[in-house]
């Protein structure tokens, strides 16, 4: 998002005020709420951006994510407008962010508050650097995983509450959709296993009426799942020791990206009338185990760019064809695997994509997350995201930009 080099003596009134306005370090929302008293100037532009390029940088702050002020102190200069010499220079804005103006933005967030476009893009930047990337977001990143981060940022979205509805609205076959039997709010449990087991556990879990299967989601996105074949043999403990775990594991998330937890945290509890318990429970009393695989399309502009399959606690790239693709790829930043050669092929995969771009229809970006148990042949669509793999990944440089070329996302 940062402009050429340039020589700023050449820029008249309108021309900076552009400039300021289509830069990131501008936010003319934080502008008008920090500074209600300014009245803006008749000449030329009178809008925010005008002000601050011409007028207001002598006072007044461009947002939370530029320090004025310490930039020229720091750079030694006087009398000019620090955001445009920044701006001129190419410089990294990245060290001059407001002091203190992290901890308003996450206090803003725990209280539900709204933010504006540039605490958003700080509260992102500060949930990326929390998994290990140092990446400045005002400056369009290479790789489709942060550019991502960045549309969320500054047009947040949440899970769909009732994912079975939006399934059925969008014409996805009957087969690929689950119909939760109850869900329970994993605050109500919570409090029993934080104060212990008691002789009350197993009326207050409603124990004899449990299913079968108990699964977490967080955020929408499926992370836990308890199977209890024979009653007999599991007590109330083990489901609390469950809840416990997922309560912890969702704080953690909600730590590790605060724009990705906005939907409620919820324990879904699922009967046996749900295809992926029939399919698992089966597995076990005929094979003795099952596997889970989970399935991603990513979608872009009504097409297929590419599909993450997760099975055997490895990750493969597959084209938009099914093919799988010889490219490295990550789990953490910097830290590149190669794939998996032994992978198992995907089976239904031109099916499977078909009904991902049901759902995704024309949007810049979504990725559909299949749940799969290969024995049964059993897939239900689990999980939609704006940001792939829960933004916990990386390729390599070529793939990056061959998925950034396709994509075409407007930031």
């Amino acid at each position: 998002m940062y402009q050429p080099i340039l020589n700023l003596a050449t820029l008249d009134a309108n021309q900076r005020a552009e400039l300021v306005r289509n830069s990131a370090l501008f936010d003319e929302e934080w502008y008008r709420a920090q500074y209600p008293d300014i009245t803006y100037h008749n000449d030329g532009n009178p809008d925010p951006a005008y002000h601050y390029a011409n007028y207001g940088f002598k006072d007044c702050l461009p947002s939370v994510l530029f320090d004025g002020p310490r930039y020229l102190q720091e750079q030694g200069l006087s009398n000019v407008n620090p955001l445009l010499h920044c701006l001129a220079q190419g410089s990294n804005s990245r060290p001059y962010r407001l002091n203190g103006a992290l901890e308003q933005v996450l206090a803003k967030q725990a209280f539900g508050l709204a933010l504006t476009r540039c605490q958003r893009l700080l509260l992102a930047e500060h949930s990326l650097n929390l998994q290990g990337f140092n990446v400045d977001l005002t400056v369009r990143p290479n790789t489709l995983g942060l550019q991502l981060c960045i549309k969320a940022a500054l047009n947040p979205t949440t899970q769909p509450s009732d994912l079975s509805t939006l399934l059925q609205e969008r014409g996805v076959k009957p087969e690929f959709i689950a119909q939760p039997i109850a869900t329970i709010a994993v605050n109500e449990l919570s409090s029993i296993s934080a104060a212990g087991l008691n002789s009350n556990a197993a009326e207050v879990l409603k124990w004899d009426s449990l299913p079968n299967s108990l699964r977490l989601t967080n955020s929408g996105a499926p992370q836990h799942q308890l199977l209890m074949p024979s009653r007999d043999k599991h007590q109330p403990s083990e489901v609390l020791n469950f809840v416990a775990e997922s309560e912890a594991m969702a704080r953690a998330t909600a730590q590790a990206q605060p724009l990705t937890a906005q939907t409620a945290r919820a324990l879904l509890i699922y009967g046996p009338a749900d295809p992926i318990v029939n399919a698992t429970l089966e597995a076990i009393k005929t094979k003795g185990s099952m596997s889970l695989h989970q399935l991603e399309f990513w979608c872009a502009h009504g097409q297929v760019l590419c599909a993450l399959s997760h099975q055997n606690q490895a990750i493969t790239v597959f084209d938009d064809q099914g093919k799988m693709l010889p490219y490295a790829m990550a789990l953490e930043p910097n830290r590149f695997h190669p794939v998996n050669t032994a992978h198992e092929p995907i089976k239904r995969f031109a099916e499977l994509a078909a009904e991902a771009l049901k759902v995704a229809g024309d949007a810049d970006f979504m990725a559909v997350t299949y749940q799969i148990v290969p024995q049964a042949d059993v897939h239900i669509i689990s999980h939609l995201s704006t940001l792939p793999w829960g933004g916990q990944f990386d390729f390599t440089q070529g793939f990056a930009l061959q998925l950034c070329q396709r994509a075409q996302l407007t930031l």
